[in-house]
């Protein structure tokens, strides 16, 4: 039996995500996905429909990512690219004897959260001056690699290696070993 439990949205997020921790210690994310379509009826109106999505993460690594982008910026509003899984699982309330069903989009380690707008830092989000680092000083370049010697030996190469040189190709000062001149003739031109 073959099948394929993929879900992809693009949306936009319903309300800032919610950072829980798990009664094991794990931190999970939930937050939900808003996506549109529209339509015309039959009466020549134009629907627009919205439908709502609850998506779910336990990857520590996407926890903390969504966490930081978070911190920079309001997410709710933000258009989101989710790609996960489709899970229904039952929950029942203390108050109720019969159990409730949520689906939910699972993002696992194949998944994809993206964000496809620029997330801003908000007056609420952005950092006291006080808690403002001084920007780091720029690195110092890297040093050069030193050019390579002209007594230093060529490797020999082979037709179906490396194709021949030209002379339109290849500057004067370094030869090239080619089918039609060994390696040899190359060191001792050089």
């Amino acid at each position: 039996m073959f099948g394929q439990n993929e879900t992809n949205l693009i949306g936009r997020v319903g309300a800032e995500p919610v950072i829980t921790t798990t009664n094991s210690g794990g931190r999970v994310v939930t937050f939900s996905v808003a996506t549109d379509e529209s339509y015309t009826n039959k009466n020549g109106e134009r629907v627009q429909r919205t439908e709502w999505h609850r998506v779910v993460t336990f990857i520590p690594g996407l926890v903390n990512r969504i966490a930081s982008l978070q911190k920079k910026g309001a997410l709710k509003g933000k258009l989101v690219q989710i790609r996960g899984k489709s899970r229904t699982r039952s929950y029942q309330e203390q108050s109720e004897a019969k159990p409730r069903y949520i689906t939910e989009i699972l993002i696992d380690m194949n998944g994809i959260f993206m964000p496809l707008e620029k997330i801003t830092v908000t007056a609420e989000a952005a950092p006291a001056p006080a808690d403002v680092a001084p920007a780091p000083a720029p690195a110092a370049p890297a040093p050069a690699a030193p050019a390579p010697a002209a007594s230093d030996t060529l490797p020999e190469t082979s037709a179906e290696a490396a194709p021949a040189a030209t002379p339109a190709t290849t500057p004067a000062a370094a030869p090239v070993a080619t089918p039609a001149t060994p390696a040899a003739e190359v060191k001792a031109a050089a």
